[in-house]
C-alpha cells in the first residue's frame, strides 16, 4: 500500500496556490500516516490516504480578516467514478496573522476546540416590556360542604375562563383594556359540580382610580335572611334587591330561590352579586378581591453580532458521494456527548516547496447540517490528519 500525501497551500485573497505530492523514504513506502474513521447514522466512515484514491491535502487560507485557517482535506485524486466524498477539518488560529506568520505552537496544541457555528455570531436576550396585570382571588367565598367548586370569570371584553378547585386567576394582560375607562369582571361560582348552589359577584374596576371601586356579596346569615356583605366601598350605601328590598338584609322568601342585589355606594360605583340556593336552602357566597399590578412581557429577541474573527474554532465538512454537502457550522452543536480534541501534535516533514506541516493525532464527534437542516452525526471519530502552516 503506498501512502499518498499531497500538499496544497491556499490562500485566499491573495490568490496563490500550489499542489504538490510528497515523496516518502523507501522504508515508509508501506505505511499508513493519515487516516479518518468515525461512526456516523449514515453508515461507518473509513478514510486511508493512499487508499480507494483518497490524499490528504493539507492547506492553509488567510482570510480578510487576517486570521488564518489550517486545512486537513481528505479527498479522492486519479478517481473515474464516485469522486465526491470528501472530509474536511478546519481549525481557525487564535489570533490574526502578522505578516503573514502565525506561532503554530501556540495556534494548534493539545485540547479541546469549540466548533464555530452561526450561533456564535448571534445574540440572544430577552427584552422586558412593562405591561399592566390583574390578580383575582376568590379563595375567600363560601362553599360549605362542596366536594367540586366550578370558578367563571367573565369580563367585558367576552373574555370567559372556568377553573376547577382553583380560586385564583392571575396575570390577567390588560393591555386590550382601555387605560381610562372602568370595565367589569364577573365571578360565578358553582358548589358540588354545579348541582349546588349558585352564586355570583360582579365588580366594577378601574385602573387608577381605586377609590372608585366597590364589591358587594350575599351572605346567609341565618335559616331565613340573606345580608348584602360589603367589601371596598364609601358611603352611603344603596341597595336594590330583586325582592324590591332595599335594606342590607332581607328575609328568605318561601317559593323564592334566586336573590341578586345591586349596590351604588356614594362614589357613584356599581356593584353586584346574587345566589341561587341549593336544595335545603344550600348557600355559598361568591366573592373575590382584584389588585393591578405591574409586570413585564418577556420576548426573545435576536441580535447579529458578527465574530468574524473565531480564534481557536473547529469546522467540518463533509461531502457525501452524490455530492451532497454536510457542515458542522451550519447548525449548534448541543451536548456533552459532542466534541474535538488534539490529542497529540508532531511537526512532520516539509513539502517540496518548503511548506511546513504538523501532524494531529484527533478524537471528534459532531452533527453535520446539510442546506435543508437536515443532519446526522459523526460519533467515536479518530484518526491522524495533517495540516500546513506558513513558515
Amino acid at each position: 500500500m503506498n501512502s499518498l500525501f499531497k500538499y496544497t497551500f491556499l490562500v485566499v485573497l491573495l490568490i496563490i496556490g500550489s499542489c504538490n505530492k510528497i515523496e516518502l523514504p523507501a522504508e515508509e513506502m508501506d505505511e499508513v500516516v493519515f487516516n479518518i474513521s468515525a461512526d456516523s447514522d449514515i453508515g461507518s466512515l473509513n478514510m486511508e490516504a493512499g487508499m480507494d484514491n483518497f490524499v490528504l491535502f493539507p492547506e492553509y487560507f488567510v482570510d480578510n480578516q487576517d486570521v488564518l485557517t489550517f486545512v486537513a482535506n481528505f479527498q479522492k485524486d486519479d478517481c473515474q467514478v464516485n469522486c465526491e466524498e470528501k472530509l474536511v477539518f478546519k481549525i481557525r488560529d487564535k489570533q490574526q496573522t502578522i505578516g503573514g506568520n502565525t506561532d503554530i505552537d501556540n495556534a494548534i496544541q493539545v485540547d479541546f476546540y469549540n466548533f464555530e457555528v452561526p450561533l456564535e455570531d448571534t445574540l440572544f436576550y430577552d427584552s422586558l416590556v412593562p405591561k399592566m396585570v390583574l390578580d383575582l382571588d376568590a379563595s375567600n367565598s363560601k362553599t360549605e360542604n362542596s366536594f367540586e367548586n366550578i370558578y367563571t370569570w367573565s369580563f367585558d371584553n367576552g373574555l370567559v375562563t372556568s377553573f376547577i378547585n382553583e380560586p385564583n386567576f392571575n396575570e390577567i394582560d390588560l393591555s386590550n383594556f382601555s387605560p381610562n375607562q372602568p370595565f367589569n369582571v364577573q365571578l360565578d361560582l358553582a358548589t358540588n359540580g354545579g348541582q349546588g348552589c349558585q352564586s355570583f359577584q360582579k365588580q366594577n374596576l378601574q385602573f387608577q382610580n381605586i377609590n372608585k371601586e366597590c364589591s358587594v356579596s350575599i351572605q346567609k346569615d341565618t335559616s331565613d335572611t340573606l345580608t348584602a356583605i360589603l367589601g371596598s366601598s364609601t358611603p352611603p350605601h344603596l341597595f336594590f334587591w330583586n325582592t324590591n328590598d332595599t335594606a342590607q338584609t332581607i328575609p328568605i322568601n318561601p317559593g323564592i330561590d334566586e336573590y341578586s342585589v345591586i349596590y351604588i355606594d356614594g362614589n357613584g360605583c356599581k356593584s353586584s352579586a346574587g345566589i341561587t340556593l341549593g336544595p335545603g336552602n344550600e348557600a355559598c357566597s361568591a366573592q373575590f378581591s382584584a389588585s393591578f399590578r405591574m409586570s413585564n412581557d418577556t420576548f426573545p429577541v435576536m441580535d447579529i453580532e458578527p465574530n468574524f474573527f473565531e480564534f481557536s474554532k473547529v469546522i467540518i465538512e463533509y461531502t457525501t458521494e452524490d455530492g451532497t454537502f454536510y457542515s458542522s457550522e451550519k447548525g449548534a452543536q448541543n451536548g456533552s456527548n459532542l466534541y474535538f480534541e488534539v490529542l497529540s501534535v508532531e511537526d512532520y516533514e516539509d513539502s517540496q516547496i518548503g511548506q511546513k506541516t504538523k501532524k494531529l493525532a484527533i478524537r471528534f464527534a459532531c452533527q453535520l447540517f446539510n442546506e435543508e437542516g437536515a443532519f446526522f452525526e459523526f460519533s467515536n471519530g479518530e484518526g491522524i490528519i495533517g495540516m500546513a502552516y506558513p513558515n
